[in-house]
């Protein structure tokens, strides 16, 4: 996940379809009360070999 500087927010994610459907409808759900998510757009692509780690970079 990665904020663009287009103020768009970047995520990519792979996983079971019910798990990444649910990941989605939270994402629509916005972070916060204070944040709109006024599209999501879709694209399916190739898996990747993620590590099985979970970092976030500041």
């Amino acid at each position: 996940m990665r904020n663009q500087t287009d103020g768009t927010v970047y995520v990519e994610a792979q996983g079971p379809a019910k798990t990444v459907a649910a990941f989605i409808r939270a994402l629509a759900a916005g972070p916060t009360p204070y944040a709109v998510v006024d599209q999501i757009k879709q694209v399916s692509g190739s898996l990747t070999n993620y590590s099985n780690q979970f970092t976030v970079r500041r």
